[in-house]
């Protein structure tokens, strides 16, 4: 039946390294993701396999995000597709000139979260969402985070990481061993990881994994301090703003 499918989303841009992080994203949130190269593959791949909804790069070689736009809307079998601009071009000109004919125009850089906002309420708009894509978002949410390593994006198991720390725009996922960097910021971390009972914040650049953690400890200024049980037993101290919801999640 064709409402057993997952929702299915063609992503037209050339940057390998941001349709990585796309596709891990949306896959996360339970869509399936194909991945065109460029315009002219994107054209080939829409006409072939009539995806629920199209992101498209603006600047790419050969066809730009315009003119695959324009060819996809006189096709009779793509016209009515929903498409979502996602272009590091911000200026008001051609902002303007793709919310004209798109359903919606991103930014570069995003946020993932916000990413999946999007596309969410233009599926919706156009009816094309399905109910399996809420509950593979859960199960693929309870188990994994992406996270990069060159220009490759892998999925940790939650159950590994220990803790999750921000510096300036960047988070990281740590585990026993190896740093990663991670595709959110580390207030989209969080509301990722809401409904994952083994995960607190300590600190407004920390997140830890209480089943990770070996003993607490009060440092000089009497400050609470976590140790975990990896083999440098790491050390993080709860902030203030934190302390009495730390010491309350771990019963102390």
């Amino acid at each position: 039946m064709e409402n057993d499918r997952p929702t299915k989303i063609l992503l037209i841009d050339d940057n390998k390294v941001l349709t990585g992080t796309v596709q891990i994203a949306l896959k996360l949130a339970g869509f399936d993701v194909d991945v065109a190269n460029g315009g002219s593959e994107g054209l080939e791949k829409m006409a072939a396999e009539l995806p629920d909804m199209v992101i498209l790069d603006i600047n790419m070689p050969g066809k730009d995000g315009f003119a695959v736009m324009a060819e996809m809307r006189e096709n009779p079998e793509t016209n009515d597709i929903p498409v979502m601009f996602l272009s590091a071009q911000n200026d008001d000109v051609t902002v303007v000139q793709g919310l004209t004919v798109a359903d919606d125009y991103m930014v570069k850089p995003f946020s993932p979260l916000e990413l999946e906002v999007r596309v969410r309420k233009i599926l919706e708009r156009r009816g094309a969402v399905r109910n399996r894509v809420t509950i593979q978002a859960s199960a693929y949410r309870s188990n994994h985070l992406p996270v990069h390593v060159g220009s490759e994006t892998y999925l940790v198991p939650q159950k590994d990481i220990r803790y999750i720390s921000a510096a300036k725009n960047y988070s990281y996922v740590h585990t026993g061993d190896r740093k990663f960097l991670a595709g959110y910021a580390i207030g989209d971390l969080e509301n990722r990881l809401e409904q994952n009972p083994d995960f607190l914040r300590i600190h407004r650049s920390l997140i830890v994994n209480i089943t990770h953690l070996s003993k607490f400890r009060k440092d000089s200024a009497r400050n609470l301090v976590v140790v975990l049980d990896d083999a440098d037993a790491t050390e993080l101290r709860v902030s203030d703003a934190y302390q009495a919801s730390v010491k309350e999640r771990l019963d102390m």
